[in-house]
C-alpha cells in the first residue's frame, strides 16, 4: 500500500508483488486498507507488516517463514538516511517507555487467526501517528501475546530508508547510536545492492 510515488510500485511490479496506492493520511485508515487488501488476496496463515520504506535481509525473512506462532516482532531496527549515508541503530524502546515490552511497528509477523480475530482492522483510522501500539493492544485483548525477537536472533537484519518524502524524518531517537553504512554490507549485502540501485 504506496504513497511514495512511482518508485515504490515499479519496486512492487519487478518483485510481482500486489500493490495499490493511497494517501498516506491518516495513516490508520491507510493501515487498515492494506489489512483488508491483504485479507481479500491471499490465504496466507501469516501476515508480515512492513512499511513501504523498509527492506528485509533474507536471513530475517526465513526466520519468519518458519515461525509458527500467532504475533511476533522485532525489538531493534536500522534506519538508514539515503542522503548522509549515515545509518542508525535504535535499540528498542528503553526502560520506563510507556511501549516497554512492545514489538516496533515494522516487522510484525501476525498469523491469519489472531487477524480474524480483531476484524481485520487493527488501527484507528483516524490516526495519523503513533500506530505501533495500536495493532498491538487490539491483539493483546484477544489473548495474542507478542513474542519479541532482536534482529539478531532472527539471523538477518531490517532496514528503514530515510529520503526526502518520508513523513517521519531521519535523526537520533532515544536508546539508539550512529553506525558506519558498511554494517549493512557485511550483515546483508543483498540490501545494500538494492539500496545503491535506488
Amino acid at each position: 500500500m504506496g504513497s511514495e510515488g512511482d518508485e515504490c510500485e515499479k519496486l512492487a511490479a519487478e518483485y510481482s508483488l500486489q500493490y495499490a496506492r493511497t494517501e498516506n493520511k491518516p495513516l490508520g485508515k491507510k493501515w487498515n486498507k492494506a489489512l483488508q487488501l491483504a485479507r481479500e488476496g491471499s490465504e496466507a496463515t501469516h501476515y508480515l507488516i512492513m512499511g513501504s520504506d523498509d527492506l528485509i535481509s533474507q536471513k530475517m525473512w526465513e526466520f519468519f517463514c518458519n515461525f509458527e506462532g500467532d504475533f511476533v516482532g522485532l525489538k531493534d531496527y536500522y534506519f538508514y538516511d539515503m542522503e548522509s549515508r549515515r545509518l542508525l541503530f535504535w535499540h528498542g524502546y528503553a526502560e520506563g517507555h510507556h511501549r516497554k515490552g512492545h514489538p516496533i511497528g515494522a516487522g510484525k509477523l501476525i498469523s491469519r487467526m489472531a487477524l480474524e480475530a480483531i476484524g481485520w482492522e487493527g488501527f484507528d483510522n483516524n490516526a495519523t501517528q503513533a500506530l505501533d501500539f495500536q495493532i498491538d493492544k487490539r491483539l493483546i485483548a484477544k489473548g495474542f501475546i507478542p513474542q519479541l525477537v532482536t534482529m539478531e536472533e532472527t539471523g538477518g537484519i531490517s532496514v528503514d530508508l530515510k529520503t526526502k518524502f518520508n513523513m517521519h524524518r531521519f535523526h537520533p531517537y532515544r536508546n539508539s547510536n550512529m553506525l558506519n553504512f558498511t554494517e549493512i554490507q557485511k550483515k546483508a549485502p543483498e540490501l545494500m545492492e538494492i539500496i545503491n540501485r535506488y
